[in-house]
C-alpha cells in the first residue's frame, strides 16, 4: 500500500525520475493506492481518494488506450508536455483500469495482412500442384 500526498510538490509527477513500479503518479489531491496490477497492455489499480484529485499514468500516450473508474468509461487528457495521460478521480474507492485495445486502422491492417498471407500460402500451394509446374520439371 503506498500513500502519495500531491503537496509534496511538483516533482512528484516528473517523468524524468523513475516512475513508481504501479506506474501511476498524483498531480493533485490524497491518493492512496490499496492494490495495483500492471502488465504491458493493462493497467488495474484499487484507489481510495480524499477529495479530488488529477493522476496521471506514467504511459505514453497512443490510439487505443482506453480509461474505465468503476466500470464506467473515462476520458483521457494530456495536460504535460511529456505525452502521458492525465485523469481525475472524486473522493471515494474507485476501481481504474487502463486497458490498450485496438482502432479500427489497426484491425484493418491486421485482416489486410492475414488476407496477404492466406493469399501467398495459396499461391505457393497452387504452384506447386498446377500442371504447368510439372511440365517444366520433365
Amino acid at each position: 500500500m503506498r500513500h502519495i500526498d500531491a503537496r509534496l510538490g511538483p516533482d512528484t509527477a516528473r517523468p524524468d525520475a523513475p516512475a513508481p513500479a504501479d506506474r501511476l503518479l498524483v498531480t493533485g489531491g490524497q491518493v492512496r493506492v490499496l492494490k495495483s496490477a500492471v502488465t504491458g497492455h493493462r493497467q488495474e489499480w484499487l484507489i481510495e481518494v480524499g477529495g479530488p484529485a488529477r493522476l496521471r499514468a506514467a504511459t505514453a500516450s497512443y490510439p487505443g488506450w482506453r480509461l474505465t473508474v468503476d466500470g464506467e468509461p473515462r476520458p483521457l487528457a494530456i495536460q504535460n508536455p511529456y505525452g502521458l495521460m492525465d485523469f481525475t478521480l472524486e473522493s471515494g474507492v474507485h476501481e481504474v483500469v487502463l486497458v490498450f485495445g485496438s482502432t479500427p486502422l489497426r484491425t484493418w491492417a491486421a485482416a489486410i495482412s492475414a488476407a496477404a498471407f492466406l493469399l501467398l500460402l495459396a499461391t505457393a500451394v497452387w504452384g506447386r500442384y498446377h500442371p504447368y509446374h510439372r511440365r517444366l520439371k520433365s
